[in-house]
């Protein structure tokens, strides 16, 4: 399971809006072009690794930050049978959607929503 964002530029930089963002301008005193940094991170329910990558550049679309979420099994073919394929993916879509909303500020998850930002 994938899911792939692109998040526009005006939503990095001076205010650090977006938290997956390392603050390496700030300690090494330089402006970054570009970055990718990537986390696996294992799970027991569902089974499976959450690949949490996230670069900033020009991401087809111009400058702006891609956060490409993935989740996969690592257990047998017969945990992720067509019996309980439908219980896998619920949970692989869970485990990703938490990842989301926790790599955003609250204020960028507001206007994703279409709420009004200050």
């Amino acid at each position: 399971m994938r899911y792939i964002n692109h998040i526009g530029e005006k939503w990095f930089g001076e205010g650090k809006k977006i938290t997956v963002v390392a603050p390496v301008e700030t300690v090494l005193g330089g402006a970054v072009s570009h970055f990718y940094q990537r986390y696996d991170v294992g799970f027991d329910q569902p089974r499976g690794v959450l690949v949490h990558q996230c670069g900033k550049g020009d991401v087809g679309r111009g400058q702006g930050i891609m956060l490409d979420l993935d989740f996969a099994s690592t257990g047998l073919p017969q945990e992720v049978s067509t019996d309980n394929l439908c219980k896998w993916l619920e949970g692989a879509h869970a485990r990703i959607e938490e990842a989301f909303q926790k790599s955003l500020s609250e204020e960028l998850l507001s206007a994703l929503k279409g709420e009004e930002v200050p």
